[in-house]
Formats: C-alpha cells, sequence, structure tokens
C-alpha cells in the first residue's frame, strides 16, 4: 500500500506549524504510511520570514512577554517560549523577534523528530507554493 501523500506551505508559524504540530496530534499510529511535503522558501522553517532568527537583537516584538501565549503541543521537549530561554524574565519586557524565531526553529527540529518516530515522512522543499 502506498503511503499517503500530504503538502502544506509553512510560511508562517500559526497557519504552517501550528498546523503541521495540530496534524501530529491527530496521528492515529496504527494508521497508513504518510509523507508530508512541505513548502517554505525562507531560510529558517518553522519561524517564517517574520521572526528570521538572523534579524538584529534590537528588532522587537510588538507584544511583552506576559501577551505571548505560544503553548507548545502536548509531548513537544521544547517547552514554554520563556522556559525555553532559560533563567527569569521580566513580563513587561519586549523580546527580541529573533529570539522567537530561534524558539520556533527549535519547535520544528522537535516536529521533525517526533514525525520520523511516528514513521512519516517529512520533505522541505524550499520553494513558493502556488
Amino acid at each position: 500500500m502506498h503511503p499517503r501523500r500530504l503538502g502544506r506551505r509553512l510560511v508562517e508559524p500559526r497557519g504552517g506549524l501550528g498546523a503541521l504540530e495540530a496534524l501530529f496530534a491527530l496521528l492515529d499510529p496504527a494508521g497508513r504510511r504518510l509523507s508530508i511535503d512541505i513548502f517554505d522558501p525562507a531560510p529558517f522553517p518553522g519561524a517564517g520570514p517574520n521572526f528570521a532568527p538572523s534579524e538584529p537583537r534590537h528588532c522587537l516584538l510588538n507584544i511583552p512577554f506576559r501577551d505571548i501565549a505560544i503553548r507548545p503541543p502536548e509531548g513537544s521537549r521544547v517547552g514554554a517560549f520563556a522556559d525555553w530561554l532559560g533563567g527569569p524574565i521580566c513580563p513587561d519586557a519586549f523580546p527580541p523577534r529573533a529570539d522567537l524565531g530561534r524558539y520556533l526553529e527549535a519547535r520544528w527540529r522537535d516536529l521533525q523528530d517526533r514525525f520520523g518516530a511516528a514513521g512519516v515522512t517529512t520533505r522541505l522543499i524550499p520553494t513558493r507554493a502556488i
């Protein structure tokens, strides 16, 4: 039996990374094999162009830590954003966009590891999907 194939445009965290994390939560471990093609022209999978880890440290998010509610999915080894940063944070501070980008990249790598352990094949295609 051939694996089912799915294509997903990544581009930005909520519509791409979040959707793939939600898909992982729905996988049936005893189900058919699945192969996912992921289209993302950005060089930072998971972070997208808006949170590029290469941005300078002075480029800050427009919301403080206290308003960032990006909870990792169940089973993720990455943890919450503030925990992932390590050390104490000021809830009123505005974190650098690059820090969020590195966090989202870590979530992406974690998801790839979990897909692999579940027998799901993923292929990152560095181009824009039409």
